[in-house]
């Protein structure tokens, strides 16, 4: 298959390999037992507007230092 050949050869040339696009729990799995080192895509989110992530990042910090 292509990815896992790119996969292969991006840890080949020391490179770290990150999937994009990766929509479905069975695409994470496979890229997962290739060794991708990395996945993003509408599996884990839809894309957020700069000033949305601020926000969302902030309100991430603010949880994190009441526990």
């Amino acid at each position: 298959m292509i990815a896992q050949a790119i996969i292969s050869l991006g840890h080949a040339l020391h490179l770290k390999v990150i999937a994009e696009g990766v929509e479905t729990e069975r695409q994470r799995g496979f890229l997962r037992r290739h060794g991708c080192d990395e996945v993003q895509g509408f599996f884990y989110g839809e894309p957020v507007a700069p000033d949305s992530y601020a926000k969302l990042l902030e309100h991430a910090a603010k949880k994190k230092l009441k526990k």
